[in-house]
């Protein structure tokens, strides 16, 4: 049976004593960073392996990497993060990395446009941020199949008499996942962090109430970095977007179940992601490796409640972009029935019963989505700590080491297969 389980990340085992030896396995005082910004990706590294973190992240020391001749992963999310943006941006008129007021055109799927018509606006986007689609060559071919469901020929005549197309082919996928969000009002893509005209959000932690009556904080770590997406739901109490009478000041990090605080919107964070499949089990695998391996969602979370007082966010997710797509948001349970929860993806509610405030007892009282967002953020800050701390000890396994770019200068990642 596999539980989840706290995450114990950093590791920080004990020190034998010996300076040379303490210092050989990744407690070296000499290696600590200085003011250090973090982003998502930057603070994945030193998660899955401070010593990974260490050479990849600081000192850019990795291994070459393989040409391929296909279209790989990365490559081929950021091919349908762009693609949809864009046409998202064009038809409810706002810029990509800027955050907009005006809620007319809510999203693609109440934007007035026909799904034909939306398609064949994809279709062009694709092709003009990817002419490698109309080349002659097999891989081509086989991307063309695949992304579009068409040949060269067909591609030929739409480009030289556009007309409405199908929803085919992965990017119609895509599109028809995204025409499935009725619900939701899209004010965000690409939304970068920026506070008091620094290009950092600055995320404080404060101690858990249950465990002490001061105002010591856990710590605190700069982030920076663009949120993917934010929407804005639909508020049934004020039958609008914002709630006039709403709170003007910063969210509580901590909530009680029943607490009043009335938000002025509640805003929901997503990232799109590429997988591979999914296969019938794998399905949501992306969405919950995001909730209790990454703290990306997390800290996004939070600092747009930082960047937007009065903003309270209520749901984070995945989009899993693969053979099928789907929209997963994990929702705070406490706010169901103040907001419009109807066509805006697959809802999970994992934190409910798993998550809790540090030091409440078995009759716990907090609110257990914001209770996950204090515990990615402390593990966030715990590992940002050990890094300036220089604590790059290794915590070899066979997922970190499988896919790492410094594997075979690591010393390390033969244990798992990683490298020699």
């Amino acid at each position: 049976t596999i539980i989840p389980a706290i995450d114990p990340r950093p590791l920080r085992p004990t020190n034998v004593g010996n300076t040379t030896y303490d210092s050989m396995n990744g407690n070296d005082k000499s290696l600590e960073i200085q003011d250090i910004v973090w982003s998502p990706s930057r603070l994945k590294s030193w998660l899955d392996c401070p010593r990974k973190g260490w050479l990849e992240k600081h000192l850019r020391a990795s291994s070459d990497e393989d040409m391929r001749e296909d279209l790989d992963a990365r490559t081929r999310g950021t091919m349908y993060h762009d693609s949809i943006a864009k046409l998202m941006c064009e038809n409810l008129g706002f810029e990509m990395g800027t955050v907009r007021l005006d809620y007319g055109k809510a999203n693609l799927a109440n934007c007035g446009e026909e799904h034909g018509s939306l398609m064949a606006d994809l279709l062009g986007i694709v092709i003009e941020s990817a002419p490698w689609l109309m080349r002659g060559d097999a891989v081509a071919a086989q991307r063309r199949r695949e992304l579009l469901a068409m040949e060269i020929n067909d591609v030929e005549s739409f480009l030289s008499e556009p007309s409405q197309l199908a929803l085919d082919g992965s990017i119609g996928r895509l599109l028809k996942a995204e025409l499935e969000l009725s619900s939701p009002c899209v004010i965000a893509l690409e939304a970068p962090l920026e506070q008091d005209d620094e290009e950092f959000v600055n995320i404080s932690i404060p101690q858990s109430p249950e465990l002490s009556s001061n105002s010591q904080n856990l710590g605190s770590l700069k982030v920076r970095g663009r949120i993917d997406r934010v929407e804005v739901l639909w508020n049934l109490d004020s039958n609008n977007w914002e709630y006039g009478e709403g709170e003007k000041g910063l969210c509580p990090l901590d909530m009680d179940i029943g607490e009043e605080w009335k938000a002025k919107r509640y805003v929901v964070i997503r990232d799109l992601k590429t997988v591979k499949g999914p296969t019938s089990g794998d399905m949501g695998k992306r969405h919950r490796s995001a909730l209790f391996d990454e703290v990306q969602l997390a800290l996004y979370a939070r600092a747009w409640e930082i960047m937007n007082p009065g903003d309270r966010v209520v749901g984070v997710g995945i989009t899993e972009a693969g053979e099928t797509v789907e929209h997963y948001v994990e929702m705070d349970a406490t706010v169901i029935d103040e907001i419009d929860c109807e066509n805006i993806g697959t809802i999970t509610n994992f934190s409910e019963r798993l998550f809790r405030r540090p030091g409440e007892n078995s009759n716990p009282k907090s609110n257990p989505f914001r209770a996950w967002l204090r515990q990615r953020l402390s593990v966030a800050v715990l590992a940002s700590e050990a890094a300036i701390n220089g604590e790059v000890r290794p915590t070899p396994s066979k997922e970190s080491c499988g896919y790492c770019n410094v594997r075979t200068i690591c010393g390390l990642g033969h244990i798992f297969g990683g490298g020699k």
